[in-house]
């Protein structure tokens, strides 16, 4: 059973690997812009995590404010409104790039996003 499971799935990554070669240019740039936009969302994220864990820091009252107890100097404020105007750019351009990818994709054979034709 397990020689039969595994030469269905070979067969269906050669169909995908074929499937993949007949993109247009158009499609494979779209999908390698996604991938990177994906790549890079996902970094952006992590970095905010890892450097503002008492997001969301405040301006209040002349000085700064964050949840956690530590109080964030101007620097920490500055960085973390760059980095919120960063992920308000970077993650919906992933999610763009992604739904355009899936138009060109589509358009080349009729092929439904499951991938059932």
């Amino acid at each position: 059973m397990f020689e039969r499971m595994k030469g269905e799935a070979v067969r269906r990554s050669e169909r995908e690997r074929e499937e993949a070669r007949s993109r247009g240019p158009l499609a494979r740039l779209l999908l390698v812009l996604t991938i990177v936009a994906c790549l890079l969302a996902a970094a952006t994220m992590l970095y905010g995590v890892y450097n503002f864990p008492d997001a969301p820091i405040r301006e209040a009252g002349g000085a700064y404010v964050g949840k956690g107890g530590k109080q964030p100097t101007r620097d920490d404020f500055e960085a973390y409104v760059l980095w919120g105007n960063a992920v308000f750019i970077i993650v919906p351009s992933a999610f763009v790039l992604g739904f355009a990818f899936a138009i060109a994709d589509s358009k080349r054979g009729g092929r439904s996003p499951s991938g059932v034709k």
